[in-house]
């Protein structure tokens, strides 16, 4: 397996786990930077964002995890 196909599939794991496990964090941060910038977007409901950027996570884990089995 090439460097940099291992360095890629370790990226794709982190980052999901990172998203999976920081998912209801994300969006209060992201809050305070919108909310920083303009104060229109303040009935914005980031509850909603929570689940989508968990499911993203485990794709991308998922995705580093498979491309670490196939061979």
């Amino acid at each position: 397996m090439h460097k940099f196909k291992k360095i890629a599939i370790f990226l794709l794991f982190f980052f999901g786990m990172i998203l999976t496990v920081g998912a209801p964090y994300f969006p209060s941060a992201l809050y305070q930077v919108i909310y920083s910038y303009s104060q229109q977007f303040y009935d914005i409901r980031f509850i909603n964002l929570i689940p989508s950027i968990r499911a993203g996570g485990i794709v991308l884990s998922a995705w580093g995890i498979a491309l670490l089995y196939k061979k």
